[in-house]
């Protein structure tokens, strides 16, 4: 062989071995390799979302090309929408911080565009771990055990802000079926205002995870008025949804945007414009994850059951949330306004 041609041979073999190596390696590994990712929550330690996102990160991180380390932060504050702000104004938009927050986030959207500065049409949703599975109730010796006794009766509910159900819906059935609530509002999260109802501050929480409140039972009865859904739920079967609640037309049209938010669920949210590349790796690493027989059996701890949704999926009922008639926004806004 000759000295030109053995020139030749190993330059080709050194741009084999160089291809080579281009194409094994792996831009998104190479990115989040020892960094550390951070999930916001909207709840305070102890909340449902809080507990949640506790568990994804536990269970992502594994997941995740580059195995990066996974930590949550909470930031509680205005029903969630504190932390959504921040998350969409000031955190990175690189793939190193997510979001888990109550879906009603994107109704406060609608209800008060200017406080709540963000645009959910614009997040990279990750996936849907669950639904929310909601309901209202009393306590069982407040001597209510249906709506139709709260047009009679003045119970006070408990909340966090004015822009989560859980002050939202009261306010709803007052303006919509002439119920008599009040609700008070500055608890930090769902746990706290659930003990504030045990201790007897308030009687009632007009939106609350059923699951949660299948844990704490056992330390108050309560009555059961009604299922945040467009219809019944299948276990709850006694239990009206809010939609049945609605006597007119208009009312219908009203709850219906409200109803619809529990589908969206407890889910992940990436940051508007997030490299396509990293959002479609951890989009594979939050299925693989939802697949994880161990990791089930936590989320079922917290009285979930895992029913996920894709982050195309996710999008596309934010976006019909957000696109209704600008005459349905007003009279839902004009709904939801406190009393007076």
């Amino acid at each position: 062989m000759t000295k030109r041609s053995s020139i030749r041979t190993l330059t080709a073999v050194a741009l084999l071995a160089g291809g080579s190596t281009a194409a094994s390696a792996d831009p998104v590994a190479d990115f989040y390799r020892g960094k550390t990712v951070t999930i916001l929550t909207g709840s305070a330690a102890g909340g449902s979302y809080s507990l949640v996102a506790r568990q994804i990160a536990g269970g992502i991180a594994k997941r995740i090309p580059g195995k990066p380390t996974v930590i949550t932060q909470d930031k509680p504050g205005a029903s969630h929408t504190l932390a959504t702000s921040h998350f969409y104004n000031v955190s990175p938009r690189n793939g190193t911080t997510f979001l888990v927050v109550q879906p009603y986030t994107i109704l406060a959207k609608l209800l008060k565009p200017k406080r709540a500065n963000y645009d959910p049409t614009k997040f990279s949703f990750v996936g849907r771990l669950a639904p929310i599975n909601q309901v209202g109730f009393v306590r069982a010796d407040s001597g209510v055990k249906t709506v139709e006794d709260l047009k009679t009766k003045k119970i006070a509910f408990g909340a966090g802000g004015s822009s989560g159900p859980a002050a939202l819906v009261p306010w709803m059935l007052n303006n919509l079926v002439g119920t008599k609530n009040t609700v008070t509002r500055g608890y930090k999260n769902s746990t706290k205002y659930f003990m504030a109802m045990v201790q007897n501050e308030v009687q009632g929480i007009g939106s609350y995870d059923y699951g949660r409140l299948m844990i704490g039972k056992q330390d108050v009865k309560t009555n059961i008025l009604y299922y945040i859904g467009l219809k019944r739920w299948s276990k709850l079967p006694d239990v009206p949804s809010v939609m049945e609640l609605m006597t007119t037309p208009e009312g219908r049209d009203v709850m219906e945007i409200l109803a619809s938010i529990p589908t969206i669920g407890y889910n992940l949210i990436g940051s508007p414009d997030m490299p396509k590349d990293r959002l479609a790796a951890v989009r594979e690493a939050f299925a693989e994850m939802t697949k994880d027989p161990t990791f089930s059996v936590r989320i079922r701890k917290l009285e979930l059951e895992i029913d996920p949704l894709t982050g195309p999926e996710l999008e596309a009922l934010a976006k019909r949330a957000l696109g209704k008639p600008s005459a349905i926004v007003a009279r839902l806004r004009k709904a939801t306004a406190p009393p007076k």
